[in-house]
């Protein structure tokens, strides 16, 4: 027979490894889930006419070269055939600037941009669409 503080330690004993379990559980969980939404980084340009960018990259972006997206989109339809431009600029460092034309990969504009030095780069995306209007928006992005 059982004594009573023996079930009782066996209880608590039980008890512990089912909140170290959890714990364990949880915050792989969580760290797998946060390894995913830091690996891809992006923004979002609202523009005039209902236009909408994203400009993209599957890693973040560092000194040397990176392979960016654009995706363009009128009323959450891919806009194709556009003539997408990107200009960069570090405001600290005079003619420090550099620009980049992107190319139509399936429902992406796809360009590789080398940033000679880490900093906050500002940039300006332009776009003309086949009917011939022009768009821009400017952000920045920073480089480590």
């Amino acid at each position: 027979m059982i004594s009573v503080n023996k079930l009782d330690i066996t209880m608590k004993n039980i008890f512990k490894t089912l909140i170290i379990i959890t714990l364990f559980s949880s915050t792989t969980v969580f760290a797998l889930k946060d390894n995913t939404t830091v690996t891809k980084e992006y923004q979002k340009l609202k523009m005039q006419d209902g236009y909408k960018a994203i400009l993209s990259s599957e890693k973040p972006l560092k000194k040397g070269k990176n392979s960016l997206s654009i995706v363009i989109l009128k009323n959450d339809t891919f806009v194709k055939n556009a003539d997408v431009n990107i200009i960069f600029a570090l405001p600290t460092m005079p003619n420090m600037e550099f620009s980049e034309h992107a190319a139509q990969n399936n429902n992406k504009y796809k360009l590789n941009a080398n940033f000679k030095t880490a900093g906050e780069w500002e940039y300006e995306l332009m776009f003309k669409t086949s009917l011939g209007a022009i768009y821009s928006k400017e952000g920045r992005v920073i480089i480590n």
